[in-house]
């Protein structure tokens, strides 16, 4: 995701006060996440021929995971989806074990005490949660059919009701959009305090340093010098940040499935990482995600290997979200079960250039955080 994929004091801001202020929050945390104002290039894809992706793995020993062969078919699943949905050849490494311990030494010896300063942490009695509205807008569609759909999408998942101001500028809905998000995350952090939910973030703190489920660290982790494309992880990365935060984050309470980001050693100039946790677990908390139902592993695999494809939109296309269209594999998953995603999605549905978001380049993916320093 890159592109990915909070408030209780609310604030109050007039149309055009909250468009100032996103436009320049925007920059500013564009610059502070990567280092640099810059963006990575929309890559030059060759015409023909097989493109091969370079994968490595990097496992939480504490963690369920999948077998060799089991992630063996998750990218052999993912290789088919990537020519069904983008018509593209690709092919994947044998992935390459790395020690979560040592990426992670890795990433605290790079990231600035700025970037480590947009953790936010999952209690809610300690978070800014005004420094979290202004995180949220950035995030959201700025065109009014995305925007509308980000609302019913959202609806869907508070539980209350309310009403959408479609009469007012866009800028004003999504402020309020953001306050509703907000209001929501706050809500899901208190699942993570007790039960099997709490033992998934014990088993990945680190005495002293942000833990193994923090965001930002595995949003950094393609800006280290290592030659891959792709990561895959049994890690859980559930995390709050003052930093630009997904429409689908928010929905599931802290929960990132995957991300996109630019990338030190990428072939294409990004990266991206997978979790497969989430399809996995059986804890009710982490189940809601994917719909609440229980899951096979030909399930998990499935679900693995379709948000891995997601991803690979966003790395080799730069392509955004398209909220408005359903049947898009480049549309976050909605809380569903791997049935009803795959009945979702439909590339006949859903072609290259048909929407805004499905149009090459129309995700701006920051350059990398930092240039890795000599260890």
């Amino acid at each position: 995701m890159t592109l990915g994929d909070r408030i209780v004091k609310k604030v109050a801001f007039g149309a055009a006060g909250a468009l100032a202020a996103a436009t320049a929050l925007f920059i500013l945390l564009q610059t502070q996440r990567s280092g640099s104002s810059g963006y990575v290039p929309l890559p030059k894809l060759p015409s023909n021929g097989t493109i091969e992706l370079r994968v490595a793995l990097i496992e939480n020993p504490r963690l369920t995971t999948f077998s060799a062969a089991e992630w063996q078919q998750v990218l052999d699943t993912t290789r088919d989806l990537t020519q069904e949905h983008f018509g593209l050849d690709v092919a994947f490494t044998d992935p390459v074990p790395l020690s979560l311990e040592d990426v992670f030494d890795r990433l605290d010896n790079n990231l600035s005490d700025a970037h480590k300063d947009h953790i936010a942490g999952l209690d809610p009695d300690r978070i800014d949660w005004n420094r979290m509205a202004e995180a949220i807008l950035p995030t959201l569609p700025t065109h009014d059919e995305g925007l509308s759909a980000a609302f019913e999408t959202v609806k869907a998942h508070t539980g209350t009701g309310y009403s959408e101001m479609t009469s007012v500028a866009v800028e004003t809905r999504r402020r309020q959009l953001a306050l509703i998000l907000a209001d929501l995350l706050k809500e899901k952090l208190a699942a993570y305090r007790s039960g099997d939910s709490a033992k998934a973030i014990q088993d990945s703190e680190r005495p002293g340093r942000p833990g193994y489920n923090e965001w930002i660290y595995w949003d950094a982790l393609p800006s280290l010098s290592l030659p891959y494309d792709i990561y895959l992880t049994n890690q859980p990365v559930i995390s709050v940040e003052y930093t630009q935060y997904p429409i689908h984050a928010v929905i599931g309470g802290g929960v990132t499935a995957g991300t996109t980001s630019g990338a030190t050693q990428g072939q294409f100039g990004t990266a991206a990482w997978v979790t497969n946790f989430f399809n996995m677990a059986s804890d009710p908390v982490y189940a809601a995600i994917r719909g609440g139902t229980e899951t096979s592993r030909t399930q998990a695999i499935r679900m693995t290997a379709l948000t891995l494809t997601h991803e690979i939109g966003h790395v080799l296309f730069h392509f955004g979200h398209p909220w408005e269209n359903p049947s898009c594999i480049m549309t976050p998953s909605r809380f569903e079960s791997a049935e009803g995603a795959f009945r979702r999605i439909d590339a006949n549905a859903c072609q290259i250039g048909s929407s805004p978001d499905m149009t090459p380049g129309a995700a701006k993916i920051p350059a990398p955080y930092f240039k890795e320093m000599d260890r």
